[in-house]
């Protein structure tokens, strides 16, 4: 038994960091991290044996405490600790183990428990009659999802997929450092930290960055939960798997979905990656002996913590109300889930929950794999043939619906950076209207495919236009001459006063110039950038108001 425990892990390999991790200041009952008791469904679905996990009625909630004083599990409800007690009930454990901040996320984990049943008790046959409760809304099972990966050789190749969704086009209207305004959670099994192509597109919590340098160093841990989240020194994530701060690797699947999606880029190093600097949150969500048992407690700590897209590169045929509910309150909080479609004649879930963007994956034909699903409840496809991502220390060629849904994910990322004033319906809704359809290169299918394959430029062009042509309410933008070759008017019409930064970036990122105006009164107004001795080239403004992000190309020529 431990309250905490301070270890060290050192990497293996050159220039790799030690990491000193702090577990979460909990007494853990003997076992606690042992191998999970598996059981079956008739279909093969795995799930934990001895837990039944409950939602309350919207109306209603479920104790926070543990035991009643009598020493018994109790939920707060007479007639339903009756009936844990009948039906050998041992522990009744709140579903999400920190604190939730925002409202929504909230509201639903007061109604969700976690019921553990005595050895030789069964846990289907639990729910089954916990179901039947007037207080609950549902009872179901915790299910061991599995990931959805299909790895194949080593050879050598380009990166085909980039210029199949032309993500080129898109990288010359949005790149880093703004596409580091979007973060994606990567629930999976764990990141390698310190992986040249990650740790600089790792996503920092702030508060638990002690020193300031947007990067995991030894000097931020110091015990203390400095974000009141209810999790000691998450300063990258949290392994929910094993309940510490270190959501380390334990399987390359988790750091090879992470670089299809933002593989560091131009850094003169292995591959590209269509996110383009867009960070990650790592959010490990299976432990040790392989079991996927926290992907929806994930959840909720990603939308809490502000990751505006969720990855899931796994699934289950397995539909539970539950489930439902986590998805449709992170929804609530304008976060974007994506998830791997998994067999091809089988709903998976949560692909298939609403309020998700399900993915299929595609060949460099644009034709739908053997290995991929489709369905009505598809929403888009995307390249997931000889996908050149990191696994182990290598950069190999693998196939899989994970990767594919990688794809997707950094490239919404792309929109999020973009056009933050988008919500997640409205980013959804981009991401289908710019799709490339592909109906007619695979007959038999159509209308099951979603909106077609993502394309990255498409979409971002299709925002830059509606935004171009828009007189909305919160800000205009109109550049003159563009191209141009020596100054160029920059005008913006605001409905409220407020300050205004106007930022000038090269092609690669790095900032050029940099104009700031504090803005007295509503209407337009102009600011001039003058080129001087700048080279010709393409460039990018990006003007920043209290409420609103714009970027625009330009084009200097002399």
């Amino acid at each position: 038994m431990s309250t905490s425990l301070l270890r060290s892990i050192a990497p293996t390999g050159k220039n790799r960091l030690p990491l000193i991790v702090c577990l979460v200041a909990t007494v853990f009952i003997s076992g606690a991290f042992a191998q999970l008791p598996e059981a079956q469904l008739p279909d093969g679905t795995s799930y934990v044996a001895n837990r039944v996990v409950v939602l309350a009625k919207p109306d209603g909630s479920l104790q926070a405490s543990e035991f009643s004083p009598d020493g018994l599990p109790a939920t707060g409800i007479t007639s339903l600790d009756q009936l844990c007690r009948q039906l050998g009930v041992v522990r009744v454990d709140s579903y999400y183990p920190g604190l939730l901040r925002r409202p929504e996320l909230a509201r639903l984990a007061s109604r969700l428990r976690i019921l553990t049943l005595e050895p030789g008790r069964n846990a289907r046959e639990a729910a089954l009659a916990l179901a039947a409760d007037p207080h609950l809304a549902s009872a179901g099972l915790q299910t061991l999802p599995n990931l959805l990966y299909t790895p194949n050789d080593l050879y050598y190749a380009d990166q085909w997929h980039l210029p199949q969704i032309q993500a080129p086009a898109a990288w010359d209207y949005i790149r880093s450092p703004q596409t580091r305004h979007a973060v994606v959670a990567i629930i999976d099994t764990g990141l390698q930290l310190e992986h040249a192509e990650i740790q600089d597109n790792l996503w920092v919590n702030e508060p638990e960055d002690l020193n300031h340098n947007g990067r995991l160093d030894p000097e931020d841990i110091n015990g203390i939960d400095d974000d009141e989240n209810g999790f000691i020194d998450d300063v990258v994530g949290w392994d929910f798997a094993s309940n510490d701060n270190d959501p380390q690797e334990i399987h390359p699947h988790g750091t090879g979905t992470a670089a299809c999606v933002s593989a560091v880029t131009d850094n003169g190093t292995l591959g590209a990656a269509i996110g383009f600097g867009v960070r990650l949150m790592a959010v490990k969500a299976i432990s040790d002996h392989g079991q996927l048992v926290d992907g929806y407690i994930s959840m909720l700590y990603a939308a809490d913590n502000g990751a505006q897209i969720i990855n899931c590169s796994w699934g289950l045929p397995f539909f539970q109300e539950y489930e439902q509910a986590i998805i449709d309150a992170v929804w609530a909080e304008d976060v974007v889930i994506v998830a791997a479609g998994g067999e091809a004649d089988a709903l998976t879930y949560p692909a298939a929950y609403d309020n998700v963007v399900a993915v299929s994956a595609t060949d460099q034909y644009d034709h739908i794999t053997p290995f991929s699903p489709y369905g009505d409840y598809i929403d888009i496809c995307a390249p997931g043939v000889n996908i050149l991502t990191v696994w182990d220390d290598d950069f190999t060629f693998l196939s899989g619906n994970s990767f594919s849904t990688g794809i997707v994910s950094g490239t919404i990322g792309l929109f999020r950076a973009q056009y933050p004033q988008l919500d997640n319906a409205a980013t959804v809704q981009l991401m289908k209207q710019s799709a490339d359809p592909i109906d007619e290169l695979n007959p038999g299918y159509a209308g099951l495919l979603g909106a077609g394959r993502i394309n990255a430029f498409t979409g971002v062009v299709s925002a830059q236009a509606m935004d171009e042509s828009a007189e909305t309410s919160d800000g205009h933008l109109i550049c003159r001459p563009n191209p141009f070759n020596a100054r160029i008017q920059i005008g913006f019409r605001l409905a409220e006063q407020g300050r205004v930064t106007v930022v000038i970036y090269d092609s690669r990122g790095r900032q050029v110039a940099a104009l700031l105006r504090e803005v007295r009164a509503d209407g337009y107004h102009e600011v001039t950038w003058d080129a001087g001795t700048t080279a010709s080239g393409t460039y990018f403004l990006v003007l920043t108001t209290p409420d609103r992000r714009l970027v625009r190309k330009l084009s200097l020529v002399k």
